[in-house]
């Protein structure tokens, strides 16, 4: 079982966040890493922004950190993400939104 420590650690980037956001809308338990980075970069703030780079950072830090906590399996050998729904990890990427507005508001000022 995955620890609490886990699931925190593995959900303190946005970027990864974002995945799980993703990939707990989707209508089925796997997406390729190009539907990923392109769900995740129509979700992001810039949406008009290029696929290419997120699907690079995706690829070689977000989807192996998430794999090696146990919240998804990434296969980087045909670039396939594989989930099964988690209400915890759900809620936790969810429930990050506010904090999220909050250090921005601060930021601000």
């Amino acid at each position: 079982m995955i620890s609490d420590h886990e699931i925190l650690e593995a959900l303190a980037h946005g970027r990864r966040r974002s995945v799980c956001k993703v990939l707990a809308a989707a209508d089925r338990e796997f997406l390729s890493l190009e539907e990923v980075s392109e769900r995740v970069t129509a979700n992001g703030e810039n949406r008009s922004a290029d696929a290419r780079p997120v699907r690079v950072e995706l690829h070689h830090v977000h989807l192996p950190k998430l794999d090696e906590a146990g919240l998804l399996e990434y296969d980087h050998r045909v670039h396939t993400v594989y989930y099964e729904q988690d209400p915890v990890v759900e809620a936790l990427a969810d429930g990050a939104r506010p904090l999220e507005a909050a250090r921005a508001r601060v930021d601000v000022e």
